[in-house]
């Protein structure tokens, strides 16, 4: 069985009281290290235009997107990768992550849509807006349990971006 592409882009829309921003995430070259990039943003946010979340060497998917890094994926582990769950890793190898989102998309267009209707963008309890649960479910079923960059959150609930059995 031939094994399955691994996701090297995808894009997401955040919201937070203050502002509303669209993200791209991307393994990045050579280094195989995850980046997330503010392509836009409306409103006020510690993360401008064109610049990028930071400090890890994967990328979590919870309610937010946040960089970390795995528990045994220190520098001089003899390990790398072993606890791939975010929830798992002490604060020291938190790195930045985004806003809550709104939805993640495959393709750039799509994202821009969700982006341009940022003035109805909703949140309900850190469940993303079901305008745009398709794409999303659809997203994370590219990305996948196994991707060697990215972790989706399934340990603990109260950081699901959706429960697994949606998406799995």
């Amino acid at each position: 069985m031939p094994s399955k592409k691994v996701l090297k882009v995808f894009y997401a829309v955040t919201a937070s009281d203050c502002s509303t921003s669209l993200y791209e995430a991307k393994i990045d070259g050579d280094s195989e290290k995850p980046v997330i990039t503010k392509i836009r943003l409306s409103g006020s946010s510690r993360v401008k235009k064109g610049g990028n979340i930071k400090n890890g060497t994967m990328l979590g998917i919870t309610q937010q997107l946040q960089l970390f890094v795995p528990k045994g994926g220190e520098f001089n582990s003899p390990e790398p990768f072993v606890q791939r769950e975010i929830l798992e890793v002490i604060g020291l190898h938190l790195g930045s992550h985004t806003s809550n989102i709104v939805g993640l998309f495959l393709r750039k267009k799509t994202a821009e849509l969700c982006y341009s209707k940022r003035d109805g963008l909703m949140l309900m309890n850190g469940i993303p807006d079901s305008r745009w649960l398709k794409q999303t479910i659809a997203t994370l079923r590219a990305i996948g349990k196994n991707h060697p960059y990215c972790s989706i959150s399934t340990s603990d609930s109260r950081y699901w971006l959706l429960p697994p059995e949606k998406w799995q």
